[in-house]
């Protein structure tokens, strides 16, 4: 107990940074990572690695049994198709294909409430009683007599097993940390598709072996063999079961030890459980998360239907045995076994987890489109083909993995994603099948692999989506513009610092011409359009006042300190600064917005004096009114240089709100030069494609500040408005 105490203080005492884990991890020695990788408590010490393995047993030996037997019972329906219950009946038309929207139905009805009741019923009560539920069906479905008895008993058989694959979610995902979740989910999710392939030769021994006894065929005794061997898993779960580390009350647990397991996760970001509440609710579903994340796992869910039926196509060639029928599709079982495995283990050891999603979902691509042509594609590869569509189902777990980190730090958002996208998931796959894989078209299935094809296409595009939001999260979450992360030491806080005060001083020097160019562009339209007119001397002062603006402004900026890297580099011994910004900038700002203004009303005067009709004059004003929303940035711009507050430690937050919006008013000030016709002289269009081919060079110390180089990439783009915007 001492021990273990010690294993407790040493990994709560000391406050975990992420400079902390990065250093950790680069002084690990190669001996070191290799019995990570293998498995993670490995490289743990004596104690914790006790402690860790003493959770696997009871977690991973109730969760993947159980899902062993389910995932039989599923695949038994199947097998028992073609073993004989399709003739004893009888299965007529499209029936087969009701017995599975049946089960899909109870399934999707039962996952979204049940998670909610998990916020407030212990999970070692709820899920065991489901379980039994379970089997008491599992056993009626072996005495069926006809297709509508079988009909009510895939039904209830589903709404018992919605409750169990998200609620293993829930609990692997409270748990265990980002270095062990992957592997115990794929091992969990890998042992259903052992119990898949076992079904195959499960299904192939009893109707050798069992076809007859006691007066019932091979295919009614598959159902009782699942019945059988899930009671067991179900009393167990009422032991093993865990509940969550801030409710459990297992006896298997020390108290020292449930102290060590809530503390770990609470320093791995995961929030206390949180009862479901409407307001709950409702926050949860006014993020992206929940929209992107199940509209993913629809298409991925709806994608998977094509490896299916390997068997009706084997049977359709009349030259296979009923065992081989059974068989022979279990290949593509051990295919998502061996992938699942292989995915969990390379997820938590690179730490990688949509480019995993990634390979699978090409990998599946290029099976349905071979099956979608049909006609002309060799049989070996049609084939092969089938087998191949094993490599994407792999991919849920690592998705699941997924969404328990990114929903870490929301315990009810958490559940409630993990039960929507598999309940949303499957309601769109209990009515697709029938329309896309009506078995009166099998094997050739045109219209099912043809979607199939879409929807892996679908399924891509929505995990960029997802992929794109994370990034951006985790930058408006870890780094905000100004201020220091806080994992930082003062050295890598001070040098981030510095490279963004030079990027804002180059970007002060490229707002400062290109405002200038583009002003001096309008006033050049008004010089060639307006030649005998009385405002001829107006747009000469204001072109002459335009050019001394640039000047003093571009020279006040390059020398406001001394010597000159002083700007950014406080570190330089004697540089000086005697430049006040708050009146330098107030003095530009405004004097440039009464110019805006000037040059805004300028064209009204003569255009009054012309002799044209009121629409007319009107029209020509409003050629030059798009001014009016440069104008409105100018006043903003100047609104915030008013409230500008120079802070020392946070001279660049203090600037946001300025650049922010002086990146507006540049971007708008080069949209009305491109928009205007027959600008010439000094052109605001040919000023803005320089002025964006200097914000490559900053974006070389902007992408400094971010893990991720999304940043850069806006800069790249000379949307910097775009990205000072998204740090606010």
């Amino acid at each position: 107990m001492g021990s273990i105490q010690k294993v407790t203080a040493e990994a709560i005492a000391r406050p975990v940074s992420t400079s902390d884990l990065n250093e950790e991890y680069e002084k690990k020695s190669l001996k070191r990572r290799i019995r990570e990788i293998v498995w993670d408590s490995l490289d743990r010490s004596p104690e914790e690695r006790r402690m860790i393995a003493k959770l696997d047993f009871f977690i991973l030996t109730w969760a993947s049994l159980a899902y062993f037997s389910k995932n039989l019972n599923t695949n038994n329906l199947s097998n028992a198709y073609v073993s004989g219950m399709k003739e004893e009946l009888p299965v007529i038309g499209n029936e087969y294909q009701t017995f599975t929207t049946m089960w899909t139905i109870g399934y999707v009805l039962s996952q979204i409430p049940s998670q909610l009741v998990c916020t407030r019923v212990r999970l070692s009560v709820w899920c065991p009683t489901w379980e039994l539920i379970w089997v008491l069906v599992t056993f009626a479905t072996a005495a069926v007599k006809t297709s509508h008895q079988l009909y009510a008993c895939r039904f209830f058989v589903g709404l018992a097993e919605g409750t169990f694959y998200p609620a293993v979610h829930t609990v692997l995902g409270a748990w265990y940390t980002k270095q062990e979740l992957a592997k115990r989910s794929c091992i969990f999710f890998a042992t259903a598709f052992i119990g898949s392939m076992f079904s195959g030769y499960l299904q192939a021994a009893l109707h050798t072996g069992m076809n007859g006894v006691h007066g019932l065929s091979g295919w009614r005794w598959l159902f009782i063999f699942d019945g059988v061997i899930t009671l067991p898993m179900a009393l167990w779960a009422y032991y093993a079961l865990p509940d969550l580390p801030s409710t459990t009350k297992v006896k298997w647990l020390k108290p020292e030890e449930k102290e060590f397991f809530l503390r770990r996760m609470k320093k791995a970001g995961r929030d206390l459980e949180e009862p479901v509440t409407i307001a709950g609710l409702k926050r949860v579903v006014g993020k992206w998360h929940f929209w992107v994340y199940t509209t993913y796992y629809t298409f991925f869910i709806c994608s998977e239907n094509i490896g299916s039926y390997m068997n009706l196509w084997l049977k359709s060639l009349n030259k296979y045995t009923v065992p081989q029928v059974n068989t022979y599709p279990t290949v593509t079982n051990a295919v998502t076994i061996i992938t699942t495995l292989t995915y969990g283990w390379t997820s938590d050891a690179l730490q990688i987890r949509a480019p995993i999603i990634y390979f699978s979902l090409v990998v599946c691509f290029f099976a349905a489109m071979n099956l979608a042509i049909w006609d002309g594609v060799p049989f070996g590869l049609k084939w092969a083909s089938f087998y191949l569509t094993g490599f994407a189902q792999g991919s849920g777990p690592i998705f699941f993995t997924m969404v328990n980190e990114q929903c870490a730090g929301d315990s009810l958002e958490r559940k409630f994603i993990l039960g929507t996208t598999n309940s949303i998931a499957y309601a769109f796959n209990a009515w697709i099948p029938l329309i896309t894989y009506n078995t009166n078209y099998a094997p050739r299935f045109l219209v099912g692999n043809t979607t199939t094809v879409a929807l892996i296409v679908g399924a891509a595009i929505t995990i960029t989506v997802a992929v794109r939001l994370q990034k951006r999260d985790a930058m408006l979450t870890h780094f905000r513009l100004g201020q220091a992360p806080k994992p930082m030491d003062h050295d890598q806080v001070e040098g981030i610092l510095m490279k963004v005060r030079k990027l804002l001083w180059v970007n002060e020097l490229m707002y400062a011409s290109t405002i200038a160019f583009s002003k001096l562009s309008f006033l050049s339209l008004y010089w060639r359009i307006f030649k005998h007119t009385v405002i001829r001397i107006p747009i000469r002062l204001l072109i002459i006042a335009c050019s001394i603006w640039f000047i003093i402004r571009t020279f006040a900026i390059l020398f406001q300190c001394w010597p000159v890297p002083y700007i950014w580099d406080k570190n330089i011994k004697g540089g000086t600064c005697k430049l006040n910004i708050s009146q330098f900038l107030f003095g530009t700002v405004l004097t440039h917005c009464l110019m805006d203004i000037a040059i805004l009303v300028l064209p009204v005067f003569p255009v009054v004096k012309m002799h044209l009709s009121w629409q007319q004059k009107v029209g020509i004003i409003g050629l030059f009114a798009s001014g009016i929303i440069v104008v409105s940035c100018s006043i903003l711009v100047l609104i915030q240089v008013i409230m500008y507050k120079p802070v020392d430690a946070n001279y660049t937050l203090s600037l946001v709100n300025f650049t922010v919006w002086g990146n507006a008013e540049v971007n708008l000030a080069i949209f009305c030069c491109k928009s205007s016709p027959s600008l010439s002289f000094y052109s605001g269009s040919e000023f803005s494609f320089l002025s964006q081919a200097v914000y490559p060079y900053c974006g070389q110390y902007f992408a400094e500040l971010f893990p991720k180089r999304d940043g850069a990439r806006a800069l790249n783009r000379g949307n910097l408005n775009v990205v000072l915007g998204s740090l606010r």
